[in-house]
């Protein structure tokens, strides 16, 4: 396994000595070995400031908030919690959205290990707590292949610990980007279930690509804790933006 994997950066280099890369996002150079594929404008910051203790929602930029963190914010107070917290790498905006969605569609290679890289970062930056027995992805939901899965098996590789993608559905569901609010928490109600024969036990991070209403994270911590789970922290590339919370 090392031998294609450090033949295949070999060729990467080379090919990037006689004609620059270009950033799949903006189209433009994406450096100068071409080895970062995303550019440097591309490349999120980790977003500062003040943001929602429990689903990590970036909250309005006045000064007293970054003096009294917020436990619920308006986006997440009604949502029947079942994992421990959640974060993301940045907010589903701009550039960054546009990133992610080109991500979704092509979930592999230097890309994918680039978007681990930048979870992983966040995670030791301290936004996590840690210390768990395995890292799972939210199950997809057809034979395509899921960025969640791409994603979590990446970023357990990083972080040591096992990769265990023992969440499947129970039973069908609609595509949640074609709901409202209400309507995607009723979607995912009960809808995820165990693999028969997993058996899962200790602290549990969740990996998704997008975390908009928290409904399908929110499911899939609950069918972790009802195995046996311990506790379940979620971990996603982007965080859609709730416009009660006045953000942005």
């Amino acid at each position: 396994m090392l031998l294609p994997s450090l033949l295949n950066s070999f060729t990467a280099h080379t090919l990037s000595l006689v004609s620059r890369a270009e950033c799949p996002v903006c189209l433009r150079p994406a450096g100068k070995h071409a080895l970062g594929i995303l550019c440097s404008k591309c490349r999120p910051r980790l977003e500062s400031g003040s943001y929602c203790q429990f689903c990590g929602h970036w909250l309005p930029k006045l000064s007293w908030l970054t003096t009294y963190p917020v436990q619920r914010c308006r986006a997440c107070k009604d949502l029947n919690s079942y994992f421990f917290k959640a974060r993301s790498v940045r907010s589903y905006t701009g550039i960054w959205k546009k990133a992610v969605l080109y991500y979704k569609l092509s979930p592999a290679g230097e890309l994918n290990a680039q978007f681990a890289a930048l979870c992983y970062k966040y995670i030791k930056a301290g936004c996590l707590s840690g210390n768990w027995q395995g890292v799972s992805p939210v199950p997809k939901r057809s034979n395509s292949i899921s960025a969640s899965e791409q994603l979590a098996a990446a970023l357990a590789k990083r972080l040591k610990v096992a990769y265990v993608p023992v969440l499947c559905f129970k039973k069908k569901t609609l595509p949640q980007h074609t709901l409202r609010r209400q309507q995607r928490l009723s979607n995912m109600k009960n809808s995820m279930q165990i693999k028969k024969k997993s058996s899962v036990q200790g602290r549990w991070l969740l990996v998704d690509d997008i975390y908009t209403t928290g409904a399908t994270v929110n499911e899939g911590a609950r069918a972790l804790l009802a195995a046996g789970a311990y506790q379940v922290e979620v971990i996603t590339l982007a965080r859609g933006v709730d416009r009660r919370v006045g953000l942005e």
